[in-house]
């Protein structure tokens, strides 16, 4: 998680001074909870591999999610020449050479949701191994591993409640006025369940 935050101060000395203490400053920060809700679930059938993701804006938010965007790697394990988007196709492309599907949400409005999908044939590796052994969930998940990277940010929300206060030190004659401006941006890595 990355944090961004822009404070800007604008002071007024009167006189020039030596030496002029500028500002005093307090600050406390409480961590929220996180901006979005993800589900991800990996699901065979017969030998497609099929990877959905459902992502909301949590209800605690104040605003919307901006710039989101939601890639998943897919591995060897399946093969590139099959991958299929099934969901959100629209605000989706498939990078053969990164080996990567991504989908580029934008905004996703306060308390909205969206379901995006990919599916592709396994590898015939994967295919025996799941033929010759009845295969447990587990160990499906770990020979697939698709995880799901997110990236968005806001402008009306933030991860940590964050107050500063300002006031001029002692009888100096400075001016002081504060402008504060807060926004995060995410990047969550979630690993994909059967």
């Amino acid at each position: 998680v990355s944090k961004q935050r822009s404070i800007k101060c604008k002071v007024d000395i009167p006189q020039p001074k030596a030496e002029c203490e500028v500002l005093r400053y307090s600050m406390t920060a409480e961590t929220k909870n996180m901006p979005l809700l993800v589900q991800s679930k990996a699901s065979l059938k017969g030998n497609v591999c099929r990877v959905g993701i459902q992502i909301r804006s949590n209800l605690s938010n104040q605003g919307d999610i901006n710039d989101l965007s939601i890639s998943v790697p897919i591995p060897n394990t399946m093969q590139e020449s099959t991958v299929k988007i099934t969901r959100g196709a629209d605000t989706g492309s498939w990078d053969e050479c990164k080996r990567l599907v991504t989908w580029k949400i934008g905004t996703l409005p306060h308390g909205q949701s969206v379901l995006v999908s990919v599916e592709a044939e396994i590898s015939h590796t994967m295919s025996q191994l799941v033929a010759d052994d009845d295969i447990s969930s587990t160990k499906f998940n770990e020979k697939i591993q698709c995880p799901v990277l997110i990236r968005c940010s806001s402008l009306s929300d933030t991860l940590t409640d964050f107050a500063l206060s300002a006031s001029p030190w002692m009888e100096d004659p400075s001016t002081l006025s504060l402008q504060q401006g807060q926004s995060y941006r995410l990047l969550l890595r979630v690993p994909t369940r059967k």
